[in-house]
């Protein structure tokens, strides 16, 4: 039976940590998508069809965390008992946040006229 509460880690057989292997990843997400994809049960039957419908999107929802670095890192944190919700919880202040915003508009812009000084400023500001 698949067990839709273990951890994403071990449902691809990973390590649990931040810095992963992303073919590895890939790999064992293509595996059990080969062996759990809905098309594949729908001679079965409803339920063996639902069934499966449901651990595809739980191995979807688990390759979505672990691909991303900013969902992996929120993952890692909620199995240790920390749960942060980045939409509706900040602890930095405005003038923090609107400096933030700046400095990626001053990036893009830099980026956009590929204006290495610009760059360069920007990169001895930060450091």
């Amino acid at each position: 039976m698949f067990d839709l509460t273990q951890d994403y880690f071990k449902l691809f057989g990973l390590e649990v940590q931040f810095k992963l292997d992303n073919v590895l990843l890939h790999q064992a997400w293509r595996e059990l998508q080969k062996q759990f994809h809905p098309d594949n049960f729908v001679s079965q039957g409803a339920l063996l069809a639902n069934q499966s419908l449901q651990i595809s999107s739980y191995i979807n929802q688990a390759y979505s965390t672990l691909s991303n670095p900013v969902d992996r890192a929120l993952y890692l944190l909620k199995l240790r008992g920390m749960v942060v919700d980045l939409a509706h919880e900040t602890r930095f202040t405005q003038e923090f946040l609107h400096k933030q915003i700046e400095l990626r508009e001053e990036l893009a812009d830099a980026k956009e006229g590929s204006d290495l000084n610009a760059l360069e400023r920007l990169k001895g500001r930060l450091l």
